[in-house]
């Protein structure tokens, strides 16, 4: 299994509105999935895998926030009534 190169790149109209050092640069900046060591990596044992997916534009936290408005209004989000616990009846979700 090849992990050595798995890329992403964000859609022209995914803006950056701030400059800090963890706000993706550009709206062409291509996002990765790199394994540590390509030639020893193996999905039977730990390895490290490395990912800038935390700057992608869909990610950041402003963006983020839309999604369960969005999602609200065609029925696709629910939100957990306050006080529900792990033994609250599926209503209370």
């Amino acid at each position: 299994m090849n992990l050595d190169a798995i890329n992403i790149t964000a859609d022209a109209s995914m803006t950056n509105s701030t400059s800090d050092a963890h706000t993706p640069a550009s709206p062409s900046q291509t996002f990765n999935i790199n394994v540590d060591d390509p030639a020893n990596f193996s999905t039977l044992k730990l390895g490290r895998i490395l990912h800038n997916y935390h700057l992608h534009p869909l990610l950041q936290p402003s963006r983020l926030a839309t999604v369960p408005k969005s999602l609200t209004a065609i029925r696709q989000c629910r939100f957990i009534k306050p006080g529900a616990t792990a033994a609250s009846a599926a209503s209370a979700f």
